[in-house]
């Protein structure tokens, strides 16, 4: 896990925002029609809405994804983020592992009280994993976006501080 670099990093970043089998899933993406196009508008998200944003790889360098932290709220103790994952490394566990990562790292450098995240309820895999570890389903609202010929719901969920730590406690040490 490292900090984002833009002139290492786009090229990855980039292909997982346009991939489609990532893509519908994401929920702040961008509309884009080229690099240069994207990179503006990361760049742009970067100053203004992101506050984390970190790119994983494996000790082989291979890129495995990346996660984020926006619409944070210092005052009110909480922020959204989003995980996304290289289509390879869907179903293998990488992506708990970079929530995991993530959430520890926002956890630990924040005075946050809880996270949300945002999962499409067609994002089954997702669902699942986030509820297994503990996230709460906070809200839905019904039909929120046109996906793959279908309306699909925004299932809300959320994760306490203290529930991570019981969590990872539960689990072991996470380094």
């Amino acid at each position: 896990m490292r900090n984002y670099i833009a002139a290492a990093d786009y090229g990855e970043v980039y292909r997982l925002f346009t991939d489609f089998s990532v893509n519908r899933f994401i929920i702040c993406k961008p509309d884009h029609n080229s690099m240069g196009v994207f990179a503006k508008w990361l760049d742009g998200k970067m100053e203004r809405e992101f506050n984390d944003f970190m790119v994983f790889y494996t000790v082989a360098d291979e890129f495995i994804g990346f996660a984020y932290s926006y619409e944070f709220q210092p005052l009110n103790g909480h922020c959204l983020f989003t995980v996304a994952v290289k289509e390879k490394f869907q179903n293998t566990g990488f992506g708990g592992f970079i929530s995991v990562k993530f959430l520890k790292y926002l956890f630990e450098n924040y005075n946050l009280r809880k996270v949300y995240t945002h999962v499409y309820s067609s994002n089954e895999h997702s669902l699942q994993c986030v509820e297994a570890f503990g996230f709460s389903k906070e809200g839905v609202l019904r039909e929120y976006k046109f996906l793959s010929g279908k309306f699909d719901d925004l299932v809300i969920l959320s994760l306490k501080r203290e529930e991570f730590v019981a969590k990872i406690t539960e689990l072991g040490s996470v380094k």
